[in-house]
């Protein structure tokens, strides 16, 4: 089924349209994607694999050569392996074998830092940056849902505090690597400092658009700080 799309897709951008090759290409990498998130919620994780390799083969032989389309597919990409990641989390109550566990956690630690590596080889600093640290979410995805969990849960033991003491569960993801996260981190103010020597000294614009990466990137390291759990 897979290499029937990739067949598919690859016939329709041969094809010429008004539209252009690069609407086809777009169109089917978030097909793909698409299909790939399917897959891993019905259970077939091995399947859902295989349609996130097809995009990367995709993206690396259709849209590597244009840095907007680049940056706009990194963030399809991202966004679906995050939605992937955050349906296996890792509880100690978790009933999955280890091996099952470790052959999941492989496949996706391949294609998360293959899906790093195409964000710090983009062509602009700018979107090496921003991109780079999308893809700390990658290694722990938090968001806006976790600020309304932790409110919740302080809630909760704002309620027992008078009974007893209340167990709070961190969530662990497959995918989950403070270290990792740090590393995204810090490549990504590494760059956004590099910004300055690259650009000149009388640029105002360069200076504005460092000063607005770092606050960017100020506001995810809060962010970890504050629902990260610790190890």
């Amino acid at each position: 089924m897979v290499t029937a799309l990739a067949s598919s897709s690859s016939s329709s951008r041969t094809s010429t349209t008004r539209r252009g090759p690069y609407y086809t290409s777009t169109l089917s990498l978030k097909l793909f994607l698409h299909c790939a998130q399917v897959a891993d919620t019905c259970g077939y994780e091995s399947i859902s694999y295989e349609f996130f390799t097809q995009a990367f083969i995709l993206y690396e032989d259709e849209i590597s050569t244009d840095s907007k389309s680049q940056v706009q597919m990194l963030l399809q990409i991202i966004g679906a392996l995050i939605q992937c990641i955050k349906t296996h989390p890792i509880s100690s109550s978790s009933n999955s074998s280890t091996k099952d566990k470790a052959s999941l956690k492989e496949n996706f630690d391949v294609l998360v830092t293959k899906t790093t590596k195409y964000a710090a080889k983009l062509l602009k600093k700018t979107d090496q940056c921003r991109m780079v640290s999308y893809c700390a979410h990658l290694f722990w995805p938090v968001g806006r849902e976790k600020e309304q969990e932790k409110k919740n849960k302080t809630k909760e033991q704002d309620d027992t505090n008078t009974t007893g003491s209340c167990h709070t569960e961190q969530t662990w993801f497959i995918t989950s690597d403070g270290n990792r996260v740090l590393e995204c981190c810090q490549r990504s103010i590494k760059i956004a400092d590099s910004m300055n020597q690259s650009s000149s000294s009388s640029s105002s614009h360069s200076s504005v658009s460092q000063l607005v990466l770092f606050i960017d990137l100020l506001e995810k390291v809060f962010l970890y700080i504050l629902y990260m759990p610790l190890s």
